[in-house]
Parts: C-alpha cells; sequence; structure tokens
C-alpha cells in the first residue's frame, strides 16, 4: 500500500468513525470486533486501490479476485493462488498433476472457458482490484 493509498484509507475511516485514534491503527494495534467493520474497511479499501488504476504484478494480493491484464488476451478476471484454493473435493480427487503444483502460488484466470493456470508468457502482467458493486435499488 502507497503512502497516498494509507492516506486516503485513513480519512475514510476518520469520516465515517471520528473518534478513531489512527496511531493505533497505523501501528497494527487496532483490531476491528465486529464483521461490519471489517465489511466496511474492505470496502472503503477496493475503492481507494480502484482510484490508482493498473498496478504491477508484484503489488497482487494473493487468495483475492482481481482484473488481470496482459497485451494478448485484454482483461479477464483471477487470482493469484494455489489450485487447491477451488477445487472441489471431487477435483482434487481426480487431480493428474503432482502435489507441489497443486499447492504452488500462480496465476489462475477464470471466464467462459473455465479456470487455468496462467504460466510463463501467460502470466499477466498487471492487475487492478474489482469494481465497487453498484447500489441497486428495488
Amino acid at each position: 500500500m502507497t503512502d497516498k493509498m494509507r492516506e486516503e484509507f485513513e480519512a475514510s475511516v476518520l469520516s465515517e468513525y471520528p473518534n478513531q485514534n489512527m496511531g493505533k491503527f497505523a501501528t497494527g494495534e487496532y483490531q476491528s470486533t465486529t464483521i461490519e467493520h471489517c465489511w466496511w474497511a474492505w470496502q472503503k479499501s477496493r475503492q481507494a486501490l480502484a482510484s490508482h488504476g493498473w498496478q504491477s504484478m508484484e503489488a497482487c494480493p494473493q487468495h483475492t479476485e482481481v482484473l488481470f491484464y496482459r497485451s494478448d488476451a485484454g482483461v479477464f478476471s483471477g487470482m493469484i493462488t494455489d489450485a487447491d484454493h477451488f477445487l472441489s473435493d471431487k477435483e482434487r480427487d481426480e487431480w493428474s498433476g503432482t502435489e507441489q503444483e497443486m499447492f504452488d502460488l500462480d496465476a489462475f484466470g477464470f471466464g467462459d472457458w473455465g479456470v487455468c493456470r496462467c504460466d510463463g508468457s501467460e502470466r499477466p502482467t498487471h492487475w487492478m482490484p474489482l469494481p465497487v458493486e453498484p447500489e441497486v435499488k428495488p
């Protein structure tokens, strides 16, 4: 997280919870005690990240669905994770690769074709968070 992103996140927290001690938050001492606080923090951090555009793969979070980009494939969704993260019990039993391959962290792309490991020349070059879902009013 860049300093600018941290400042935006802290400003968002302070606007919602003006009595928070951000010094404790910044040092990791602050612990949210409710699921609602965790959810709110996650949503705000996604909004802050989305405002910063495409980022290098070195900054890509693990085990979180994001948008990937590669010049020959365009934009597609995926995550840096291991195959075990999304396989069903049946798929694990039928796995034809090695155990090491099942647990190696790699880029996996998701699409109408299914799930594919994006390694080597197929590895994405950039990523960005998924956009925040729109508010839908009934």
